[in-house]
């Protein structure tokens, strides 16, 4: 592989890398912490660790690179079993798992583990300076059935809450289900397709996708479901600067997927908005008996940050 095509396949799983600890960081730091946050945070650790292993291949001896494979690939197990988990208990107020479909899963997602942590998955066919190749074993395309069908299921979630649900959950439903499309393309494209169909792994391009898709998904947690936050808020500039940043995001496709739901909520905000401001007046012009004009600056200074 040239240098150039090394340094961009780096620059690109760096990139990917660095976003997905950052905004996994975003949704699990703050407390307390629901159970969305957690998956999602997980999540973000698995798949940073995954998009690490595509840079760390440009770097390590070739007598590495078998084992860096398997290994990778065991990163990027979890993930859509975690991803399918955030689709059941995003929406919900305490989450209790069902077990009876959980336990068939975790068997799986465990017996794919174990397989790739005993390096019995993959096998590299390349020579050393050749474009990576492969071999495998019915296991990984165990592995990438299991995930399609858990891909397919959350889609189905996230689908179904669009249509049943409105306001808030409509949004970030939508949100979350257009989250998975960019991932779910560029990793099958470059990381199920060509490696099967044509023999060639294309990992630094598949980071494209899944950049989008996780930002997307930040958006809708950090918005809606991570954190409890009013989306008519009234004191959106003491929020967090990402959630202030994003929430213009979050603002068009609410308006977008229910737009009568939206002029509800923005005019209960501008009507809450307005009583404090007739409150603060009428409490300047009893308590001090300050003019028109200097009661106006007084209140222009308290809520003039609330009025962009």
């Amino acid at each position: 592989m040239s240098i150039v095509a090394s340094n961009h396949v780096v620059a690109l799983n760096l990139c990917a890398a660095l976003f997905f600890v950052v905004l996994g960081a975003l949704i699990l730091v703050p407390k307390p912490r629901k159970a969305v946050q957690i998956l999602f945070g997980v999540m973000t650790v698995f798949m940073g660790l995954w998009f690490s292993s595509f840079i760390l291949r440009e770097i390590v001896p070739y007598s590495w690179l078998n084992a860096l494979l398997n290994l990778g690939l065991a990163a990027s197990i979890p993930a859509p079993f975690l991803i399918y988990l955030i689709s059941i208990s995003y929406n919900a107020k305490s989450y209790r798992p069902n077990w009876k479909w959980l336990v068939p899963h975790l068997i799986l997602v465990g017996f794919f583990l174990e397989e790739s942590l005993r390096l019995n998955v993959l096998t590299l066919a390349s020579g050393p300076g050749e474009h990576l190749r492969f071999s495998r074993t019915l296991v990984y395309s165990g592995i990438l059935l299991h995930s399609l069908v858990l891909f397919l299921i959350a889609i189905f979630n996230f689908g179904r809450n669009a249509i049943r649900f409105r306001g808030k959950t409509r949004a970030s439903s939508v949100l979350l289900l257009l989250g998975l499309l960019p991932p779910i393309v560029s990793v099958g494209w470059y990381i199920w397709i060509k490696p099967t169909h044509y023999g060639i792994f294309s990992g630094g391009q598949a980071a494209i996708g899944s950049i989008l898709g996780i930002f997307i998904w930040t958006v809708a947690i950090v918005n809606c479901n991570a954190f409890k936050l009013r989306t008519f808020s009234m004191y959106e500039p003491d929020l967090p600067h990402f959630v202030r940043m994003t929430k213009p995001i979050y603002g068009f496709f609410y308006r977008l997927t229910d737009p009568m739901d939206y002029e509800v909520q923005d005019l209960a905000r501008k009507r809450r908005l307005t009583m404090n401001l007739i409150a603060h007046d009428y409490r300047l012009g009893e308590a001090m008996d300050l003019p028109y004009r200097e009661r106006v600056d007084i209140l222009v200074k308290i809520f003039g940050k609330h009025l962009k």
